[in-house]
């Protein structure tokens, strides 16, 4: 399957595999980010991706950021063909710890993956 990505920053390499066998995109941030202890932050993923038809893209918190103390608003997310935007995904962090968390450019935070769907009838 063929799927169209943007990257917005060139120096960040593109979603990848992590193996051979392994089908979850890596998703990193694109700058470096603070959050404050019960504070939200936007997080974004460095890509602009069109979904195709007849499939979701499912992205969910990787469990290293989630030891960070940090979750995505609304947990995971799935996106269709219908939500095919110009705009860059991003995620809404929340820092759930008692601590201020920090999200490095180009750390891993989320996972991404295409799934096949089809409409219930």
């Amino acid at each position: 399957m063929k799927v169209e990505v943007k990257r917005i920053d060139k120096s960040l390499p593109l979603p990848s595999y992590n193996s051979k066998d392994t089908v979850k995109l890596g998703l990193t941030s694109r700058k470096d980010i603070i959050i404050e202890a019960r504070e939200t932050h936007s997080v974004p993923l460095n890509i602009i991706v069109a979904v195709p038809k007849g499939h979701l893209f499912i992205i969910s918190p990787t469990d290293e950021i989630t030891q960070k103390g940090i979750t995505f608003s609304g947990g995971t997310l799935i996106l269709d063909s219908s939500d095919n935007k110009k705009d860059e995904l991003a995620l809404r962090a929340f820092n759930f710890s008692g601590e201020r968390a920090m999200i490095l450019k180009g750390e891993v935070v989320a996972y991404g993956a295409f799934v096949k769907a089809e409409k219930a009838s």
